[in-house]
């Protein structure tokens, strides 16, 4: 491919086969041609295969590879990260898409701003048939903030984590969590980049996101704790993971590893307690390692969650 371009966009994925044609064209169509396209599949029994050798063999940008076996999610996004070493970078999903100009947007914005770590824009959440169903922030005002607690705080905040599909910064995904193999992890990275500089926001909405029966978050919301752990990992077959418990502990981690001073770190942990009862993830602490011997306790307590959080955003929008 000659010299290293300026940024690496990699797609993991699993039998993507439905939207994966869309996703790949919409990324070849960026006006910043200066990129190269990285495919790691998780060893798919479909079409995937297929689709993405015919995109391979028609663009040189792109590099296709194929996994012996299904590794699990998270460590097929660490594959891609592995694979790549550009000075930005970015995960995209077989089920979104891009507007031409997203990475054009993205990079001359980040090039502007070298304390700031990632930037994303705006949102189109779309269904199956690309019919607009919000356009959504990703990225929290406070985000932008020179302070990294108050950054921390916004983060920790959102209840969405649409950000991490955004263009970042390679030097800060550097010795980072990367993605782990729980539910949450995403938040837990987006955390830590959180702490090492601010997050941009594109205020044009160039990024679609695509919500479907077969979309991944839908499909786990119904599987029980053991069966999710082998869907992020399948090194973690069979065993129940405290998802709740290794974020906390992570982000604890995390807190310590990338602020200094006592100030700051107080503050971030202040925030840290605060989520667990905004969040209700208190209860989820306590009952999450019956989860395990009772799945429908699993079920009932995320409904209840979900539940609790429909009710608050009625309350914001009444407001």
């Amino acid at each position: 491919m000659g010299a290293q371009p300026r940024i690496s966009v990699t797609l993991p994925v699993y039998n993507g086969e439905r939207y994966l044609g869309h996703a790949i064209g919409s990324i070849l169509e960026q006006t910043f041609p200066d990129f190269e396209l990285i495919i790691s599949d998780n060893a798919s029994t479909d079409a995937t295969e297929d689709i993405c050798r015919s995109f391979e063999a028609q663009d040189r940008r792109i590099r296709y590879f194929r996994q012996a076996k299904n590794v699990g999610a998270s460590p097929n996004f660490n594959i891609c990260y592995q694979l790549a070493s550009s000075e930005y970078f970015r995960w995209a999903a077989h089920d979104d898409f891009l507007e031409p100009e997203y990475l054009e947007a993205c990079i001359e914005a980040l090039d502007a701003a070298p304390d700031a770590v990632l930037c994303q824009s705006l949102v189109r959440l779309v269904d199956d048939q690309d019919r607009l169903i919000e356009v959504y922030r990703a990225v929290e005002p406070a985000a932008a903030s020179p302070d990294p607690a108050a950054r921390f705080a916004a983060r920790m905040q959102n209840p969405r984590c649409l950000d991490i599909w955004g263009v970042i910064r390679m030097s800060a995904l550097r010795d980072s969590v990367l993605i782990g193999s729980y539910v949450g992890m995403d938040r837990a990275l987006l955390l830590e980049l959180a702490l090492r500089g601010r997050f941009l926001s594109i205020d044009r909405p160039l990024f679609s996101n695509r919500d479907h029966p077969e979309r991944a978050t839908r499909i786990t919301r119904t599987q029980t704790r053991k069966d999710l752990a082998t869907v992020y990992d399948t090194a973690n077959a069979g065993q129940t993971v405290l998802s709740t418990w290794l974020f906390y502990r992570e982000s604890a981690g995390i807190i310590r590893r990338n602020l200094d001073g006592a100030g700051p770190r107080l503050r971030c942990f202040g925030h840290l307690l605060l989520s667990l009862g905004r969040t209700w993830n208190l209860a989820f602490l306590v009952i999450e390692p019956l989860m395990g011997l009772t799945p429908s306790v699993h079920a009932k307590a995320k409904a209840f969650k979900r539940s609790l959080w429909r009710a608050k955003q009625r309350l914001l929008g009444q407001t």
